[in-house]
């Protein structure tokens, strides 16, 4: 029997990956805190919380507060838009999906550092598209999510 083997560049694994993870963030119509804290792990794994928030990122602490969805939603759009200023070239990413791919293809990003970001992008967007969030997610884009956008600005 002759094994058909198929190679897969990095890119198409990458956005199988993305592929799966929207997949179930679109599945997924409740956030739990347990979810934050895997999400914590997997980005502390991939180095991506070793940003310290500047006095201007705490001017968003108010804000987030307010609202467990809009605070995971900031976070979302904050972070599409650092990750956009390290492409240094906005038009060519359509969208955030493609920022992460193109970061990774350019090597501005580690296989570890786009799984992790493809799965906090995945949650945020439940928050964006009206999951129900735990209240907890408030604190996380407080503590968690300043230091993503610390470290990217850092960048």
């Amino acid at each position: 029997m002759n094994e058909t083997r198929t190679v897969l560049s990095k890119g198409e694994l990458a956005l199988a990956a993305l592929r799966r993870a929207v997949e179930k963030a679109q599945r997924q119509q409740v956030v739990t805190e347990h979810d934050l804290r895997q999400l914590t792990t997997q980005l502390e794994a991939a180095g991506l919380l070793n940003g310290v928030p500047s006095d201007a990122d705490q001017e968003w602490t108010p804000i987030l507060e307010a609202d467990p969805n809009l605070a995971l939603a900031i976070v979302r759009a904050e972070l599409e838009k650092s990750m956009r200023r390290m492409l240094n070239e906005l038009p060519e990413a359509r969208d955030v999906q493609h920022v992460l791919l193109l970061l990774l293809k350019r090597n501005r990003l580690d296989e570890t550092q786009f799984d992790a970001l493809t799965a906090t992008i995945a949650v945020l967007n439940s928050a964006v598209h009206g999951a129900v969030i735990d209240r907890s997610a408030s604190a996380w884009a407080r503590e968690t999510g300043l230091r993503i956008l610390a470290r990217q600005s850092a960048q």
